[in-house]
């Protein structure tokens, strides 16, 4: 059963994402390069996790990585 749910739930992340893993997403607090994408529990919004950018989209020089989420 939790087998079928994962494959369930990346099926859905896979169909219906907007973004891609290598894009660029941008929210209120930084910006990111898309490295994975999850999806909450029953497919209720998509997490973005990915290397913080600077603005000239660089990586920034503390290597530091987050979250994003799609809501924001």
């Amino acid at each position: 059963f939790e087998a079928s749910k994962l494959a369930v739930h990346v099926e859905y992340v896979r169909l219906n994402s907007p973004y891609a893993v290598g894009d660029i997403f941008t929210d209120h607090i930084g910006t990111i390069r898309v490295e994975e994408i999850s999806v909450f529990p029953y497919g209720i919004g998509f997490i973005y996790y990915g290397s913080e950018l600077k603005k000239d989209g660089t990586p920034k020089k503390n290597g530091r990585k987050r979250r994003v989420f799609l809501s924001n």
